[in-house]
Parts: structure tokens; C-alpha cells; sequence
């Protein structure tokens, strides 16, 4: 009884989800990101679960340690503190050969705190 509007409406349904099919095809398919522009001397950048490298700049170059491991450091010294595993007079045994070794500030003398605090106190080791 009515075929021309059940056709029309069919048509438009039709039509409706082809748009729909395209719009969604457009979405999926979004540009490559631009690489990052990195001021650093070098960076890499690794998928946490899957290990893949997602950006890298002169990743292989050997660097002196950077801020990050320095942090590092000082949180795994601060939790070892509240452990009770090391105490503000521990002495931390450095090689002679460390304790020459030119260009880190890692091992030279560390710089002692204002007052009121313990005494600094740094010795090489002899081997």
C-alpha cells in the first residue's frame, strides 16, 4: 500500500549508514603524530608492555649519568634511611680508582650540611 515510502525510508536508512560507515572509516584512519621535537642531546621513548621503541635520538651514545639517576639514587638512599639500614654516618666504600676517576661528581666529597647536622666525613677505599 505504501511501497514509495517504505523504498524512500529504506533509501535513507541506507544512505544514513553509509555516512556513518565512511565517518567512522575517516576516524580510524588519523594521521601519523609529527616526531616530537627534543632539545636533549639524546632520548628513547619504549612501550612499557610490549618493549618497542617508539622514539629515539642518539639513544646508543654513552652519557654521564643524567638528573634522573641521581634522584634515583637519592630516593633509594632515603628509603634504606627509614629502614633502618643505613644511618647518616654509614660510610660509603668508594675504589681509589673511582675516587680519581676524572669528570663525575658522583664521588667527589660531598658537600656538608648547615648546621645543626652530623659531621661530613669521606674516605677513599684502598682498593
Amino acid at each position: 500500500m505504501y511501497p514509495c515510502k517504505t523504498s524512500r525510508s529504506m533509501r535513507v536508512m541506507g544512505l544514513v549508514l553509509l555516512l556513518a560507515l565512511l565517518l567512522s572509516q575517516m576516524a580510524l584512519a588519523a594521521p601519523a603524530p609529527q616526531e616530537p621535537s627534543v632539545t636533549a642531546a639524546s632520548a628513547i621513548v619504549m612501550d612499557y608492555d610490549t618493549g618497542e621503541v617508539l622514539y629515539e635520538k642518539d639513544a646508543d651514545t654513552m652519557r654521564v649519568p643524567a638528573s634522573m639517576t641521581k634522584i634515583m639514587t637519592a630516593y633509594i638512599i632515603f628509603e634504606e634511611l627509614e629502614a633502618g639500614n643505613l644511618t647518616l654516618d654509614t660510610m660509603v666504600p668508594i675504589s681509589a680508582a673511582n675516587a680519581q676517576s676524572p669528570g663525575t661528581a658522583a664521588i667527589t666529597p660531598p658537600q656538608c650540611p648547615s648546621p645543626p647536622g652530623p659531621p661530613c666525613r669521606w674516605t677513599p677505599c684502598s682498593g
